[in-house]
């Protein structure tokens, strides 16, 4: 039969054994030479030894814990607490359209009496048939064509590991300005053009892993109304890739169909291309 004592003296043990670690433990500081204090302190907490605790304050850190438990933290924060590494991001932007028209026309001359008609068609070039004499004629013409246009542009920013880092594109719009004067010889009027700019870009932090690349991305697109006047439209999202150092990571793109059918006369035009649109980005460390 188990003794009711028996509860008693396992609390007395386990308290026992708890204050005989507490008396191990010992208080360490740990002045921090390149991370910031509130990014350390949460990496550590889990791996502080139980009965433990990990603070920091004026850009150093205070620990408790046992001295092997101590050196295992001390490990862990030399990968932490480090330089930040020196990136090159590029982006690169890619654009490529493509265009197909067919046209077909007929033109036409008749004559009755003393009358001559003709009906043109609007159209150049092309093969041609037809048939008549000098009393009237008809032709038929059809022209189609096929073309395709690549074009890319990059640029490229330095940025620090973990720090964010601006890319941007844009464009600047013509805003005309009046100012009135008043003085002893009368009222003046000066005008003149102010260009506003409107920013198209990315706000982009990237962090490393080894061979391993995470870009956290918050794109901004600004755009004038339509109207022409200077009235932003502000576009904000947030997003997140990864990939390898060296290597073009796709972070976005677009694709645009279109199809036309003009009938003017006896002439009919048919139109048909896309535009396709993709933005990549490689991050390469600067050594």
């Amino acid at each position: 039969m188990r003794s009711p004592c028996a509860p008693l003296v396992a609390l007395l043990l386990a308290a026992t054994a708890c204050a005989q670690a507490q008396e191990d433990m010992i208080m360490e500081v740990i002045p921090l030479r390149h991370a910031l204090v509130s990014d350390v302190v949460p990496a550590l907490e889990p791996l502080v030894a139980p009965g433990g605790t990990v603070t920091g304050m004026n850009n150093q850190l205070i620990i408790k814990s046992t001295p092997e438990n101590i050196e295992q933290l001390r490990g862990v924060l030399a990968s932490i607490d480090r330089a930040p590494r020196q990136l090159r991001i590029t982006v690169r932007q890619d654009v490529a359209d493509s265009l197909e028209a067919r046209q077909d026309a007929i033109s036409a001359t008749g004559r009755v009496g003393d009358v001559r008609a003709r009906l043109p068609d609007a159209g150049r070039g092309g093969a041609t048939v037809g048939i008549g004499n000098e009393d009237g004629s008809v032709q038929y013409r059809t022209y189609s064509t096929r073309g395709s246009a690549d074009s890319y542009n990059s640029h490229f920013v330095t940025a620090l590991e973990g720090q964010p880092a601006w890319i941007q594109t844009g464009e600047s719009l013509p805003v005309p300005t009046r100012d009135v004067y008043v003085g002893p010889g009368g009222t003046s009027v000066q005008e003149s053009i102010q260009y506003q700019d409107a920013n198209r870009g990315f706000y982009v932090v990237p962090r490393v892993s080894g061979s391993q690349v995470t870009l956290d991305i918050a794109p901004q697109l600004d755009r004038f109304d339509e109207r022409g006047e200077y009235t932003i439209d502000r576009q904000q999202a947030q997003t997140q890739v990864s990939g390898r150092l060296g290597e073009w990571i796709r972070v976005g793109g677009s694709n645009e169909d279109f199809e036309r059918a003009d009938n003017v006369n006896l002439t009919s035009t048919r139109q048909r291309g896309g535009e396709t649109r993709g933005i990549w980005v490689k991050v390469e460390e600067v050594r």
